[in-house]
């Protein structure tokens, strides 16, 4: 491509050689325009040559031009791999693992192109590519023996400035993240707000109460703690601040336009048997160089219905209300605080709550790019009930409390990010209940490249 434009620049010099040399020489207005046409033809084609290759050719750009359409195409992801030792009380092991749902290894596809001045027409797809997934694996199953190919997104959506944005397809709902995007610490290449229950989500808990025992190779101890219906009480199920699911559902959403950082969005979902719907606020600005991010939700439920059976453990329908608030401050301190009130609608069950504390401090100590910090704390309260035949004992409480510290350093020339996590989670029963739990520990370390 450099050698093509070297040859045009020349020919365009040439010509101006040309043009010089003419004016010693008798020459006809018509020739004059004629050699003016070509000059001009010819830094057209440079400037159309320069634009290809910056589209095409300059790998840091990562976008490229679709054959056929006038859709801008663009490819990223990242690859998230992490050592994970943990503790259910009785027994440990080191295990290497894909560490979270929330930064899993992935790829993204993104196809762009604009319709008119500020209205433009889109489509995502991302897919996991997840091998040994944390939150499959336990102290005594540390591989889930499975590597997946799975859809996170598949959605395409009409984007205008003017009167908003329509999104159809399978994607996250308007409401499914509010209590994860005020969190501006910069770690989370470890976790988002509160997500905590990713991290070493499949180890499960331990009652004190029973006997400990090596179990046989494959098989579950006989004193790993079960729900009523049988349900293994694991940290993914007890710190679930999504509730059910995943968050990402076939939806269609619409999004505001943003006014003085501020928009709304709400979104519509069908499955089972009944309606799912969420509408949410946001706001994010910049104040006296400290950067502000609110958000508020809410979420009414009525899709999951089903009969409970001993052996199924299925959700329930719930209204609830989530908001966050965080900040970062010019020093580099942040803060974030996150609540969530969840009114299950089943059988007077008990109310789900959280609450989440979060304090970071980030600061460029070394030339390759930010460290960051953190120290969070999170109390999770009957996000997941305790459901059995007929829901007999579902008015016991589950009560999980887990705090944790965390280091990224960012090397900024190469979009990779090395971390530190550790962190307890500790569960309580309710007092009716004869199980005590014992303390789960893990430490994990990692790397994740973005690209």
């Amino acid at each position: 491509m450099k050698n093509i434009l070297t040859l045009t620049c020349a020919s365009v010099v040439a010509l101006g050689c040309a043009t010089d040399l003419s004016a010693a020489t008798p020459a006809t207005q018509q020739g004059d325009a004629a050699l003016k046409a070509q000059v001009e033809m010819l830094m057209k084609r440079v400037n159309e040559l320069e634009a290809k290759e910056r589209v095409v050719g300059d790998l840091t750009e990562k976008e490229a031009v679709t054959s056929g359409n006038n859709l801008n195409l663009k490819l990223s992801g990242q690859v998230n791999r992490a050592v994970l030792w943990h503790d259910d009380g009785d027994h440990s092991n080191v295990v290497h693992v894909d560490p979270s749902a929330v930064a899993s290894t992935r790829f993204r596809v993104d196809a762009t192109g604009k319709l008119s001045e500020g209205n433009t027409v889109g489509g995502t797809i991302t897919a996991d590519v997840r091998s040994n997934a944390a939150e499959n694996i336990d102290v005594h199953n540390a591989n889930d023996g499975t590597s997946s190919l799975n859809m996170r997104i598949a959605e395409g959506y009409f984007d205008s400035k003017r009167w908003g944005k329509v999104t159809l397809g399978h994607g996250w709902t308007a409401a499914s993240r509010v209590t994860r995007h005020t969190d501006l610490s910069n770690t989370d290449a470890i976790s988002s707000g509160t997500s905590v229950g990713q991290l070493a989500g499949g180890t499960q808990f331990v009652n004190k109460n029973l006997p400990s025992a090596d179990p046989a190779f494959g098989a579950t101890a006989a004193n790993k703690a079960t729900s009523t219906g049988g349900a293994a009480l694991t940290i993914s199920r007890l710190f679930n601040d999504l509730g059910n699911g995943s968050g990402r559902e076939d939806r269609i959403q619409y999004d505001t336009p943003t006014y003085w950082g501020t928009k709304l969005a709400a979104s519509h979902v069908y499955k089972g048997r009944n309606d799912m719907w969420d509408v949410a606020l946001m706001h994010a600005s910049t104040v006296m160089g400290t950067k502000i991010a609110i958000q508020g939700s809410y979420i009414h439920d009525l899709a999951n219905t089903g009969a409970v059976t001993a052996a199924d453990n299925l959700p329930a329908k719930y209204t609830q209300w989530n908001g966050s608030i965080g900040a970062l401050f010019p020093i580099g301190l942040s803060l974030q605080f996150a609540t969530t009130y969840r009114n299950w609608k089943v059988n007077a069950a008990p109310d789900g709550k959280i609450y989440y504390g979060k304090v970071g401090y980030q600061q460029n100590f070394f030339e390759a790019g930010k460290t960051a910090l953190a120290l969070d704390y999170g109390h999770f309260e009957n996000m997941f009930l305790n459901r059995g035949l007929n829901d007999v004992n579902i008015r016991k409480d589950y009560v999980g409390k887990t705090y944790g510290a965390g280091l990224v350093q960012h090397i900024d020339r190469v979009a990779t990010e090395i971390y530190l996590s550790a962190r307890v989670y500790s569960l309580d029963g309710d007092s009716t209940d004869t199980a005590r739990f014992k303390d789960i520990t893990m430490v994990m370390s990692g790397v994740r490249v973005k690209f």
